[in-house]
Order: C-alpha cells, then sequence, then structure tokens
C-alpha cells in the first residue's frame, strides 16, 4: 500500500471560519470584491454570509415543488433538483447571479439585488446591532436557458452584463426590464464537440463604463486551448494550445495569466502567451485559482482535495488544506500518552489520513486504491494504527514510518469494526462475512481464535466490558 508523509511543523495556528449549512450540500461558493459578503447555493437554498463574522444574513429558497405535487402522500417521491452550476457578484456588489434549475428543472440564471442587504448590514454594525435574516431578496431578472452553461460571471465592465461558457457555446448576456437577452459569440468551427469550462477578462484600466476600448474574453476549454474573443463583437482574435488535457481554471490579471488543467499542471503566461513563465507539477488535476489582489500569490484547489498557495516572487509552494476528497466513512482519536495531539480518518476516496489536533493539518496519508478500507482503530500504547479493508484484510501500520507491519487474512468480507483491549494485547475484528476474530498483538498478530455470530451485515458493532473479560456485538433480531 502506498504511503506518504505531509508532516508539518506543530505550530498553533487560528482555526479556520466555519459557515453553517445545516447539512445540505453547497455547490458553488462566492466572495463579494471587497470579502464583505460570501454567498453559497445548495440545490434548495441560497445562503449569503457576513465573512468576518461567518453570520448568516439571508435564506433564499430557489427551489420550490411545482403545485401540482401531493406531498402528503407518501408513495410521491420527487428525485433531488440538480446542483447549481454558477454564483458571480457584480463588481460594484449591487446584484449576485445564480445560475440553477427551478421547479420544472430548466436552467436558468437569476439576478438578485443585494443593495437593501448591504445597506443593512452597515446599518447594524454603526449601531452594534445583528442584522435580521432575511428569507427574500429582490430578483432584477430572471431567463431560463436553453445552453448548457458551465460558467456565468459579470463583467468588470459593464455591471449589467454578463458572460456564460458551456458546452459548444459562448453567451453574452444584458440585464434588460427584468429579463435577460442574450446573443452567442461567434465561435465557429471552434465551437463543435468542445466544451467552455472557465472564463476570464481583460483587465480593465480607467474608467469601468469606457466600451470604446477593445477588450478581450478568455475561454477555457476541454481540448486545452484558450479562445480570445472580441468583448465587442464577440468574434474569435486567437486560439491558442496550452494544456495537453483539458483547462478546468482560468485566472488573468494585469501582468498574467494563470491556467489549471486536467494534465496536473498550473501555469503562468505573460499576456501574450509565448511561453510559459512558471510551471508546477501537482499530484491531480487543478480544479480551481484565485489570485491575490497584488498578484504576487495563487490560490490553487485541486482535484485531490487540497488547497495550496503559490509565491510567484519567490517560486515557493506551501499546502495549508488537505481533505478527503469524498466522505469520511471513519474517525478516531488518537488516546495514546504520547500522541493525543493527532487523530485519524478513514474515508470514500479510499485513503486512511492522519491529522494534527493542534493546526489541523495532515500529517500522513496512506493510499490503497484496489482495495477501500472500511474501519480503523489506534492501539492504546504505540503508534500503529489497525485498519480493515472491503477485501476482508486487516492491516496494521506503524503511523511514524508510514509502513505496514502486518497484514491478517482472517475474514472473507469486508472488515466494519476494530478493537484493542485496553493493554493492547488483543485485537478484535468483526466483518460483515459473519465472524469475529481475535489476535495477539503481543506475538505478531497470530490468530487466536475465530467465532461465527451471525452479525447484520448493516449493522456491525463491538464493545469491551472495562475488565476486558466480556465482548459485546450486534446479533440478529430474533423474530417470534
Amino acid at each position: 500500500m502506498p504511503a506518504n508523509s505531509t508532516g508539518q511543523p506543530e505550530e498553533e495556528i487560528s482555526l479556520p471560519q466555519t459557515f453553517i449549512t445545516t447539512g445540505n450540500p453547497v455547490s458553488v461558493v462566492v466572495v463579494s470584491p471587497s470579502s464583505t459578503l460570501l454567498a453559497a447555493a445548495s440545490p434548495r437554498h441560497l445562503k449569503i454570509y457576513q465573512t468576518d463574522t461567518s453570520r448568516l444574513l439571508a435564506n433564499v429558497s430557489i427551489f420550490h415543488s411545482p403545485p401540482s405535487t401531493k406531498l402528503d402522500d407518501p408513495e410521491t417521491t420527487l428525485p433531488p433538483p440538480p446542483p447549481p452550476v454558477a454564483i458571480s457578484f457584480s463588481i460594484d456588489e449591487s446584484m449576485l447571479s445564480l445560475v440553477h434549475y427551478d421547479s420544472q428543472r430548466r436552467l436558468c440564471i437569476t439576478i438578485f439585488s443585494v443593495k437593501e442587504l448591504l445597506t443593512e448590514l452597515e446599518q447594524a454594525i454603526r449601531s452594534k446591532t445583528n442584522p435580521t435574516l432575511r428569507k427574500l431578496i429582490p430578483i432584477v431578472a430572471k431567463q431560463t436557458s436553453d445552453f448548457p452553461i458551465s460558467e456565468c460571471k459579470f463583467t468588470p465592465y459593464e455591471p449589467t452584463k454578463l458572460v456564460s461558457c458551456g458546452k459548444e457555446n459562448v453567451r453574452f448576456w444584458r440585464i434588460k426590464r427584468n429579463h435577460l437577452p442574450g446573443c452567442p459569440a461567434i465561435l465557429n468551427e471552434f465551437a463543435r464537440n468542445t466544451s467552455f469550462n472557465d472564463l476570464a477578462f481583460e483587465s480593465s484600466y480607467g474608467m469601468l463604463d469606457d466600451t470604446s476600448t477593445p477588450k478581450i474574453v478568455f475561454a477555457a476549454t476541454s481540448v486545452g486551448t484558450l479562445l480570445q474573443i472580441s468583448y465587442q463583437t464577440r468574434n474569435v482574435l486567437c486560439v491558442l494550445k496550452l494544456h495537453s488535457g483539458p483547462i478546468n481554471t482560468l485566472a488573468v490579471n494585469e501582468g498574467y495569466a494563470v491556467t489549471g488543467s486536467d494534465d496536473n499542471y498550473l501555469r503562468l503566461w505573460p499576456l501574450d502567451f509565448s511561453d510559459f513563465l512558471l510551471e508546477a507539477q501537482h499530484e491531480s488535476p487543478v480544479t480551481n485559482i484565485s489570485l491575490s489582489l497584488d498578484g504576487l500569490k495563487l490560490l490553487v484547489g485541486t482535484a485531490s482535495g487540497t488547497i495550496g498557495v503559490l509565491d510567484v516572487v519567490t517560486q515557493s509552494y506551501a499546502t495549508v488544506v488537505r481533505s478527503h476528497t469524498r466522505g469520511a466513512v471513519s474517525c478516531l482519536c488518537n488516546d495514546t500518552l504520547a500522541s493525543r495531539s493527532q487523530f485519524a480518518t478513514v474515508g470514500e476516496d479510499q485513503t486512511i489520513r492522519v491529522w494534527s489536533i493542534i493546526n489541523g493539518r495532515q500529517k500522513y496519508e496512506f493510499l490503497s486504491p484496489h482495495d477501500a478500507p472500511t474501519s480503523l482503530t489506534y492501539h492504546p500504547s504505540d503508534q500503529s494504527l489497525a485498519c480493515g479493508f472491503e477485501s476482508g484484510l486487516v492491516r496494521i501500520f506503524d503511523v511514524i514510518t508510514t509502513s505496514t507491519k502486518y497484514e491478517l487474512e482472517q475474514h472473507t468480507g469486508a472488515v466494519m469494526r476494530l478493537l484493542y483491549t485496553k493493554d493492547g494485547s488483543i485485537l478484535y475484528s468483526a466483518a460483515t462475512d459473519g465472524h469475529i476474530s481475535m489476535f495477539d498483538a503481543k506475538n505478531e498478530y497470530m490468530p487466536m481464535k475465530t467465532v461465527a455470530c451471525d452479525i447484520p451485515v448493516d449493522c456491525v458493532k463491538l464493545c469491551l466490558s472495562e475488565n476486558g473479560n466480556f465482548l459485546a456485538a450486534t446479533g440478529p433480531e430474533k423474530r417470534r
């Protein structure tokens, strides 16, 4: 099993802010240009927070069940709505655009006005009171789209205009009398069998409403090319081949452009794209890029759940956040006197990760691409971690050296529970094959006994008495 260490100094740092979303999956997030507001959208709700206090300011329903649906009928089950696609603040922070699905599951663009929300927040800050939670926000315009959309952004040149992109299309929209009339960019043969994944705009100089100066819209594609499109004429000016894989993310400022791709490369380019100035290879596809205001640092997100900071001047890279790419199956703290400052998690992404409680950073990672881990437990007195797998294997890892010490092959079903005795001399394992096994941890984990107990597959539990003389396990339901 491959393993690697990502040890970090145990420096104590401030914990990140948490924005409570009541368990709903968040699909898109955006921060306003002044960093005053944070907006997050799930399939059913749009929530807006005050960034410095994490206070919820607005909770707006964006998906309403059709009136004809009989919700009281228990046999009526509606499929969950598709997740929102894109979200963006206007440059003056007066409006918020959201690309989502309505009650008839049509893709639509909704423009919300957040002027009143900002005004109320400013008044509350001056009077040192809490702003009222809003359930409704004024809608400026709403428009259904017959074209796929993967990204939609307000232009930095005119606050009432937007540009969207998707499969085989780039479209320009403008707010007019509660609607969003749109017109396509003239892509010709460059649109065929091509998806447009992200957009960026040439940096604006001088007055925002100076539309006489030619502007360029950049569109990243699924074939590794970058299209330069005229903002005024909507014609394609240039097509550049920048990556060998799809370009997922794109950012442009006054001095350079940055692209991130499925080929795992992040590249920094001059604005003439003659040759890249800087290249950084990652372990997984680069999915998101954000630039600091001074352009000296890049925030980089990857498909493996990491967020890193690249210093453009020194060309140094630091990973600041790691996470499971899918849900965590199990989480366990280490209670040993030597290592009470760490905990371990097992994820659906087939990784086992050890984290520092002091600073929240990942210390070690064990990869199991061909056999999903299902359970884990710490040895009570040394730096060992026992982990059960879907194949029925139990592996004992040395956390410090990130190596496999023992492999135990007593089960034929997924190992769902592991338990050490208080002194660490015996390891118990329970699996979906209906068996509980007992191993001698002091004698190289030699099998001591295996008992069949008809454990329910959907509920495998183990519990040991305080003195270690009795082991309780879930059993089948007895029906009379």
